[in-house]
């Protein structure tokens, strides 16, 4: 059988039509027929004919086809889902080949799932030649802790007042009245979600949902384990991805795919790669994780925990008491001695403490093994050695940083959480293309990295540096958007320099001022984007009771709800004002007046006093390489593209662009700041004068 099969594309395929463009092969010449100037999409979908879009499908189609990898970059509004799904689902279901599709934001995925497929089946319904692909499968690949599972709550049922406080029993009732009506049993249908103590007793994420214990016709991790078996379009998110990837969770050596055997790749928002890949292939070991662990086991303030379920005597409750006390003394001696000044730094060099915390944890992982034996009932057994072995994992993990086993990983300890009193063990590959290039691009599978900004100054040669992806094609298409017309840009002149630490609080002031006077200039949203949390709470302390007697909504990030319900009620708001930092930048799709205008408060380099960046200028002026040139610049330029990004989402937006950093006029580094906007009538302005 033919990759693709051309039959019934006869009727509107001829040899003058097919010569004005050499597309390959069958599944590249299927495309070209539904994406070109009178394809079929245009013909049965009424679509706007978008040549962008056509000539992205067709590279596509030819790269799946040869199994050979592509980056793709594809300005706003060209229609990039649609150019990779179409040809991804018909190979995918003819090749009887997993075809998966990751996301960074949820927004992009919930766009994918509750809008693109449901375009692209009506599509296929509606093409005779085609109507074969309309019963594609699709699934939603997630963490199996988000997935309820019903043995663990019929577990939890049973033991509940030894396990949970009496005021835990709320949720667990909730859980209970839902587990009845749920369709998916995925965490994210409650709202609002339960503590974090009580969906950890009954989520999927334990050797206790077995194919044992469970099945899918009641359980829900199962069901979804099931739909992924015979899914033709698996949607998933980088993180997840390269959680995966990093655990080893991929096909064998010699096996073709990527994620799944014989599967083949798109990552979309391909910009966030780099960064979301540095953090997976990484380890991080928390104390609050830790002690958490330990407390499920027994919680001695409580007084509950597993041990008390099953009746453990002293032998247990021992080596355990004995790991509480070494826990505390090792984090303490971290923070005392490391972190007591700043909440992150860098370790060069192996830790000398002693093994007390390990060898409590190995005796305790010992005993415990031995007493999930005894037990009479298989389950109880194997809840005990769930916690075993997510206590073996963090030993290894307290192990491999102490010795900075992994000599290619840059080692931090940072200090988090609400009152600062989380301690974290972190490394991260300092040159994460290695990686990238053997879990992704020499997998002899098709992967295809596609987002609206993975070009400096033209170029894609930093992002393949960046990424391994060297030995990819690299294609371009421009936005189809008329910016001239849609967008109006303005650069203040007069800014203070964020450098010089007398000018922070005039500095914020000015700030304050220049974004109430922008705000006054439109009737829409206004989205302000920060590089950092300081800046953005001294701004919004500011303006919040100005914007009140405006009667402006005011919206700020870490303060009340998280980014996707801060930005649903920005745009239900219409014209509100939104303050956000780094996860704002990328992936905010509010069309129409409701976001009319983007502010930039600073050009977005990266904080260099983070271990992480400090190693990377130290590895790159090893190499005699300049770290600004080489790393700050690129990475801040392409930052910059995105944020800008987030105004013009249709033909038919309009809004202003205000940049508030006048190191864009006034620096030679500027112009790459210049010349990535989207386009070149700029506005220079004095902001001081108009407040």
């Amino acid at each position: 059988m033919l990759p693709c099969s051309m039959d019934g594309f006869m009727i509107f395929w001829n040899e003058q039509e097919s010569a004005a463009k050499d597309t390959g092969g069958v599944l590249p010449r299927v495309v070209d027929s539904v994406f070109r100037q009178d394809g079929s999409l245009v013909r049965l979908m009424g679509m706007e004919d978008r040549h962008e879009q056509w000539e992205m499908a067709v590279e596509v189609a030819k790269h799946m086809e040869s199994d050979t990898p592509l980056l793709f970059e594809a300005g706003t509004g060209v229609g990039k889902s649609l150019a990779y799904l179409i040809p991804g689902i018909i190979r995918a279901m003819d090749e009887k080949r997993p075809f998966i599709v990751s996301t960074h934001t949820i927004a992009l995925q919930e766009q994918i799932k509750n809008k693109d497929l449901v375009l692209v089946r009506e599509f296929f319904e509606k093409h005779d030649a085609l109507r074969r692909y309309a019963q594609f499968k699709t699934c939603l690949l997630v963490g199996r802790n988000n997935y309820l599972c019903t043995t663990r709550l019929d577990e939890l049922i049973r033991s509940r007042r030894d396990l949970l406080p009496l005021d835990d029993e709320p949720d667990v009732e909730r859980i209970v009245e839902w587990s009845a009506r749920t369709k998916t049993g995925m965490l994210s249908e409650l709202n609002p979600p339960p503590k974090f103590d009580v969906w950890e007793w009954v989520n999927a994420d334990s050797h206790l949902c077995n194919s044992k214990n469970c099945n899918s016709d009641h359980c829900f991790y199962r069901k979804a384990r099931k739909e992924l078996e015979t899914a033709n379009v698996i949607i998933v998110n980088h993180s997840l991805l390269f959680s995966l990837l990093g655990a080893g969770l991929s096909p064998g050596k010699d096996q073709r795919g990527i994620l799944l055997h014989n599967d083949f790749v798109v990552l979309d928002e391909a910009h966030t790669v780099h960064a979301t890949a540095t953090s997976h292939f990484g380890l991080g070991v928390s104390s609050y994780g830790f002690e958490k662990q330990l407390r499920m086991l027994y919680n001695p303030v409580r007084r509950k925990g597993l041990l008390k379920v099953l009746g453990a005597d002293d032998s247990v409750f021992e080596p355990l008491e004995k790991c509480f006390e070494s826990s505390k003394s090792f984090f303490g001696w971290l923070h005392q001695n490391y972190l007591s000044k700043k909440s992150v730094i860098r370790i060069r060099e192996p830790m000398d403490y002693d093994a007390s915390l390990n060898l409590c944890l190995r005796k305790l992982i010992e005993r415990l093994k031995l007493f999930a034996d005894e037990q009479k009932e298989e389950k109880r057994g194997q809840q005990v050695k769930d916690i075993c072995g997510r206590l073996s994992e963090y030993s290894g993990n307290i192990d491999a940083f102490l010795s900075m086993a992994k000599e290619d990983h840059i080692h931090w300890l940072e200090r988090s959480g609400r009152h600062e009193n989380i301690i974290s063990l972190k490394t991260a590959p300092l040159d994460v293309a290695p990686y990238l290039r053997k879990n992704i691009f020499e997998r002899n599978t098709s992967v295809t990295l596609t987002s609206a900004t993975l070009t400096v100054d033209g170029s894609m040669t930093y992002f393949q540096k960046q990424t391994g992806s060297e030995s990819a094609d690299a294609r371009t298409v421009a936005s189809p958007f008329d910016y001239k017309r849609q967008m109006q840009i303005l650069i203040a002149s007069d800014s203070l320099d964020p450098a010089h630490e007398k000018s922070k609080r005039l500095n914020t002031q000015w700030l304050a001022d220049a974004i109430l006077w922008a705000v006054r200039q439109v009737e829409g949203g206004s989205l302000v984007l920060f590089t950092g949390y300081q800046d953005l709470y001294a701004t919004a302390d500011l303006i919040d009771p100005i914007l009140e007697k405006m009667g402006r909504p005011f919206f700020c990030q870490g303060r009340g709800a998280g980014r996707t319900e801060l930005t649903r009620r920005f745009a239900d708001a219409g014209n509100g004002v939104l303050l956000g930092t780094d996860s704002f930048w990328t992936g905010v799709d509010v069309p129409g007046s409701a976001l009319s205008q983007v502010i930039i408060t600073r050009l977005p380099f990266e904080n260099p006093d983070h271990p992480i960046i400090e190693a990377k200028e130290e590895w790159l002026k090893s190499r005699g390489l300049n770290p600004f040139l080489h790393f700050h610049l690129p990475n801040a330029v392409i930052k910059f593209r995105q944020g800008c990004g987030r105004l013009i989402r249709k033909k038919t937006d309009t809004g202003k662009l205000m940049v508030l950093d006048s190191r864009a006029l006034r620096k030679t580094y500027g112009q790459l700041f210049i010349s990535s906007l989207p386009h070149s009538n700029i506005t220079s302005i004095n902001a001081k004068d108009r407040v």
